[in-house]
């Protein structure tokens, strides 16, 4: 994936390790603000592999009662002690409370920490659901500290699943082994989505968003940031085919400037952009889907047209294969350029017991092409063994890909064993 915003990218855990009842650990807002973010623990920010001396983790319900405790001591130039600790307690039949603490800390320093509370409250009103839900954590280094807090109202059910949000990200809050997309901000999100359903012409359902909106301000009030969209067309068809259109506005307020792609900046400044979006996506019930997206409109101070192409593949009796393209063509004032992603999939399932993946990818931002492969074996129910390799190669070179010497590469062991006691 190439970024092509001022924002980090928050990009889907892949270790086994850290895959395993990951669910536990989760608090705060996805992709916004979350207290653990399991990248952060043995992969530097370019995602170049940190080594991993020893680990540890726990987890179990007693009651209605859950928890989960993770350690992990890195080594090479990081030599860092990582912890995370997760309670929860269930309330109201399917509701909870929870707490949640991490930690890292590094040689010949005081260390970071952070600590939050959370809460999921499910209601029926009038035979609908409502979901009340929220959360506040802080996060310390040294002497300094910050808060961040959020509170959401979420209506799931089969006729409308509309949401209202607001959250605050405190200056300077970096909560220990977390994700933030920006601090220093008050967000409000909302949406309306509703799902008439028609007769006849093979429809199930509409799927019609009358507008949804994120807006963050900074701590003076001042526009950080905002995305709207609608979507005046949405179908799903009986065959379980899909079919919407997007109208998308944009509006981001960068207070320095940021290199998008290699030799194109955007400068500080207000920009508003507005971008339409169409989507397909066949049925997942075939042996074959194909989802595909197109997008075109302005993008800050030029414009873009945007490609993305995915085919799946399933084959009997356990087989899947996926090829993934997406291509962005941006045209500014100043620079064009052109980015590129492609990946190639196998997942195979030998047996209920027996399986592997690989999955290869390039992308022209950084002209670097990975592999990464995994093998798991239960030898029986509850125990696990995992081999799992990963490596990277330079590409663009005048002399071709360096297939002897790797720009990165590790293979790791798993061993899980189920002990009846």
């Amino acid at each position: 994936m190439v970024n092509l915003t001022r924002f980090p990218l928050q990009f889907p855990e892949k270790r086994p390790f850290f895959l395993e009842s990951s669910g536990i650990f989760a608090m705060g807002e996805p992709g916004e603000v979350e207290l653990f973010y399991s990248r952060r623990v043995g992969l530097a920010d370019d995602g170049t592999p940190i080594p991993l001396d020893a680990g540890a983790r726990l987890h179990g319900r007693s009651g209605s009662y859950r928890a989960g405790v993770l350690a992990v001591r890195t080594g090479g130039d990081e030599d860092a002690t990582d912890l995370v600790a997760r309670v929860t307690r269930d309330v109201l039949s399917r509701g909870r409370v929870g707490a949640m603490v991490t930690s890292q800390y590094l040689p010949d320093e005081t260390g970071r920490w952070s600590a939050g509370l959370d809460l999921q409250l499910p209601f029926l009103v009038g035979g609908q659901n409502l979901v009340a839900s929220g959360y506040g954590a802080t996060s310390h280094e040294g002497t300094g500290s910050s808060e961040a807090w959020g509170l959401f109202v979420d209506y799931p059910n089969d006729w409308s699943d509309s949401y209202l949000g607001v959250s605050r990200v405190g200056e300077g809050f970096d909560p220990a082994l977390g994700f933030v997309r920006e601090d220093g901000i008050q967000r409000y999100t909302g949406g309306f989505q509703f799902f008439p359903r028609p007769r006849g012409l093979g429809v199930r359902r509409l799927n019609l968003k009358p507008i949804a909106w994120e807006v963050a301000n900074d701590l003076d009030g001042e526009r950080a940031y905002a995305a709207y969209e609608i979507r005046p067309l949405g179908v799903e068809f009986e065959s379980g085919a899909e079919v919407e259109l997007n109208l998308q506005r944009f509006v981001d307020a960068p207070g320095e400037r940021f290199e998008i792609f290699p030799g194109s900046v955007i400068r500080p400044g207000s920009y508003t952009y507005d971008r339409i979006e169409a989507r397909f996506l066949s049925s997942a019930g075939r042996r074959w889907t194909l989802d595909l997206t197109g997008s075109a409109g302005e993008f800050y101070d030029g414009t873009a047209t945007e490609l993305e192409a995915s085919v799946e593949l399933r084959s009997a009796p356990h087989l899947i294969t996926f090829v993934d393209y997406s291509v962005q063509s941006v045209r500014r004032p100043q620079s064009d350029f052109t980015t590129q992603v492609a990946r190639v999939g196998v997942d195979l399932a030998a047996s209920p017991r027996f399986g592997g993946s690989v999955l290869t990818q390039w992308e022209n931002e950084s002209n670097r092409l990975s592999v990464n492969a995994r093998v798991h074996w239960t030898p029986q129910p509850g125990s696990d063994v995992y081999l799992a390799w990963s490596s990277a190669w330079p590409t663009a070179l005048e002399g071709g890909i360096p297939w002897r010497r790797p720009h990165s590469g590790v293979l790791i062991g798993k061993l899980v064993h189920y002990f009846r006691m």
